[in-house]
């Protein structure tokens, strides 16, 4: 197995530490992994496309310790998955130096994703690019505040980081051109979406906003497909 495919699939589910609990699901050598932030204000779906693990359900209840572990390892390793009756036990995890045990959890014990029954029309998309993403990434270094807006407008979409009701407060502004819009504000936790577009880097993608109040972010290529879901943030 390749550790750069197994280490992506984790860094895109796990969002920089947002997420910890998951099953990994893999079926017809696609593992896909549904995720959900204990306070259920993003949600998605990860999707490792050609995938080099056998068909079986792993609960991972500790993402952060297995990342280390993983870390040790070469750029070519084993992964092989025991049983019993059926169950798996133990994940052994072996390259030509190193030979570790990483023991899964019973996937009942993981919290289930949530699901969305029925989805809102999205008014605005935007595209997902590298100057998107390069931007937001500026705005966030600039200043990493709580919430972030995105004001939709006829024709353009104003992208305000550190958005408060109140006036006097610090923002980094940006406009961007969106694929289409309707006149709207919608709000979402920062750090949840940089984690979103940093660790997605590099794959197309976009952006879509519902006027009450969700957003969908969407990435797709020849490795991966991947969806997540951001509820609005309430401000004070």
């Amino acid at each position: 197995m390749k550790k750069s495919n197994l280490t992506s699939l984790v860094e895109k589910y796990s969002l920089n530490g947002n997420i910890e609990s998951v099953v990994w699901k893999t079926t017809n050598k696609n593992t896909t992994v549904e995720l959900a932030h204990p306070d259920k204000t993003l949600i998605g779906t990860v999707t490792l496309k050609d995938s080099d693990i056998e068909d079986s359900e792993l609960g991972i209840f500790d993402t952060t310790k297995l990342t280390q572990m993983l870390s040790v390892l070469e750029s070519d390793f084993m992964l092989n998955i025991k049983k019993i009756e059926n169950k798996p036990f133990l994940i052994e995890l072996k390259d030509s130096k190193f030979s570790m045990n990483f023991v899964p959890a019973d996937v009942d014990v993981i919290p289930k994703g949530a699901s969305l029954k029925q989805l809102p029309p999205f008014e605005t998309e935007i595209t997902i690019d590298d100057s998107f993403v390069d931007s937001f990434s500026k705005a966030t270094k600039a200043l990493n505040e709580g919430i972030t807006a995105f004001i939709c407008n006829d024709n353009s979409v104003d992208v305000v980081v550190g958005y408060s009701s109140a006036t006097n407060v610090n923002t980094v502004k940006f406009n961007i051109d969106p694929v289409r819009t309707e006149t709207n504000t919608s709000r979402f936790k920062t750090d949840y979406l940089k984690s979103v577009l940093l660790c997605n880097r590099g794959i197309p993608g976009k952006l879509e906003i519902a006027s009450k109040g969700l957003m969908r972010v969407t990435f797709e290529n020849k490795q991966f497909s991947n969806e997540y879901y951001l509820v609005q943030t309430n401000i004070n």
